[in-house]
């Protein structure tokens, strides 16, 4: 029971890293957005001193958000693995697989 208690708690925890993953995704992503905003031609100088964005700085945002989308993978293989590992000690796993399979 405390073996299950534990991973419970752990399945709740690594559940809570993997959207808080998902939200450092979605604001790398608002950050490129805003980057290729400032790149356009368009836009104009930037005001308030700040130096005009690159494109250094576009692949520095892409970059960025490769990387936190794997830190999202890896959230959400780490969860994952330890639902499958929950199931295994409830018994539930084998049920599982069968309406998986069917």
């Amino acid at each position: 029971m405390e073996g299950r208690l534990k991973l419970k708690t752990s399945a709740t925890e690594l559940e809570l890293n993997a959207e808080a993953a998902q939200d450092d995704v979605d604001e790398a992503r608002d950050t490129l957005e805003t980057v290729l905003i400032q790149l356009r031609p368009e836009a104009g100088e930037v005001s308030n001193g700040q130096a005009p964005l690159t494109p250094k700085d576009e692949e520095k945002a892409r970059l960025n958000i490769a990387q936190k989308e794997l830190d999202l993978l890896k959230a959400k293989q780490q969860l994952l693995q330890t639902e499958v590992s929950l199931m295994r000690q409830t018994g539930q796993l084998s049920s599982w697989l069968r309406t998986a399979i069917h």
